[in-house]
């Protein structure tokens, strides 16, 4: 998948075996991240299937699922009979249950499972295909990715605990504790910067209508305003909506999906990263959200909820950012704090990150 440890985990398996090929999922499909110079791959014909207008794409959801899925399949049967794949690691779920079943009939002899989510029984409100998709499928494409891969490498322990606990006994033949390392991708700099940034899909419990709402009592004190970054969503409408009868919608930038090399650019005058989860069943409760990575390597302090899992702790711990409970009191305060302490802040995110410099490698496991 496109996400927050893409960097190490390249420069990681080049170094280990530099005959590897490496591919990164995203919204817009797959593309080649690395591959050695003799070998002729392209990413034409690697998109995926999906339609620019969210409405279009919910109502044909099921039928973009079952194709891309089997372009997926194309692709990785290509990769398998071309060049006699002896590995594959796989982080997307629907494609490690892919992976799996050819494992199992013997096109790939090893296969690593790196599962960043639990998304059965989340309590949130969500449509009809959300509500199949997180239920009942994915947790069987999960299950069958567990039982067919050598290892599964969890995040969380209570990504573990979930799905057995869904299926009644233990659904891997080897799970592991693993988090990549995160890696420092934004200069340091004691200049105060006045954006405040979500990554990410806007959903129902986001908490971003809080932020929105506090807008004009915030830019009281500072001249602060909003960007939103990540892939449409039904919610957008309503925030800009909400944005108008605030008076702040000329404070607010939608950027839409932005690739991850664009990141840099677009961070560079954040000072404050969100992560506002309000549901306590939130499947974000269960695992490590790469947003939360993404800002701590681009050197964003945080304000998030209690919602947001295991890095709620290491975030008061480490003094991240801020942890509060989910109130517009609470996120002005917050907002406000961080902005006037955003540099001890990024301070306090260079040394925690330098002391994850020791952190395992994912070729342990290989």
């Amino acid at each position: 998948m496109d996400s927050f440890d893409n960097d190490v985990f390249i420069e990681d398996i080049v170094i280990y075996r530099p005959n590897s090929i490496i591919l990164i999922f995203n919204k817009q499909g797959i593309r080649v991240a690395y591959k050695p110079k003799n070998y002729d791959i392209k990413n034409e014909g690697l998109s995926s299937f999906h339609f620019s207008n969210p409405k279009i794409d919910y109502f044909v959801y099921p039928l973009m699922f079952v194709a891309n899925l089997l372009k997926v399949l194309g692709i990785f049967l290509y990769f398998c009979f071309k060049y006699r794949v002896n590995t594959i690691i796989v982080e997307n779920t629907f494609a490690a249950a892919i992976v799996g079943i050819l494992r199992k009939i013997g096109l790939v002899k090893k296969m690593l499972y790196i599962p960043g989510d639990w998304l059965a029984g989340n309590v949130v409100r969500m449509g009809i295909w959300s509500h199949l998709g997180n239920n009942i499928i994915f947790p069987v494409f999960d299950y069958v990715a567990c039982k067919f891969s050598d290892i599964t490498l969890n995040c969380t322990l209570q990504i573990i605990e979930e799905r057995n606990k869904f299926w009644g006994k233990s659904a891997s033949n080897k799970d592991v504790l693993f988090v990549n390392r995160l890696k420092i991708k934004q200069d340091m700099s004691n200049v105060l910067k006045n954006k405040i940034v979500f990554l990410g899909l806007l959903r129902d419990d986001s908490g971003v209508n809080f932020v929105v709402s506090s807008l004009p009592k915030i830019r009281k004190s500072v001249p602060v305003s909003l960007k939103m970054i990540g892939n449409k969503s039904h919610q957008e409408l309503f925030i800009k909506k909400l944005a108008i009868s605030n008076g702040v919608e000329k404070n607010i930038e939608f950027m839409g999906f932005t690739e991850k090399e664009k990141f840099k650019e677009a961070l560079k005058d954040c000072f404050c990263g969100l992560n506002l989860v309000t549901s306590k069943e939130s499947h974000t409760s269960k695992t490590i959200p790469a947003k939360i990575c993404d800002y701590l390597q681009y050197l964003i302090p945080v304000v998030v909820t209690k919602n947001i899992g295991p890095m709620a702790k290491i975030i008061e711990i480490n003094k991240l950012g801020v942890v509060i409970d989910p109130t517009k009191e609470n996120i002005s305060r917050a907002i406000l704090h961080v902005y006037k302490n955003q540099v001890q802040y990024r301070n306090n995110i260079i040394k925690y990150l330098h002391s994850l410099e020791k952190e395992e490698s994912i070729v342990k496991y290989i």
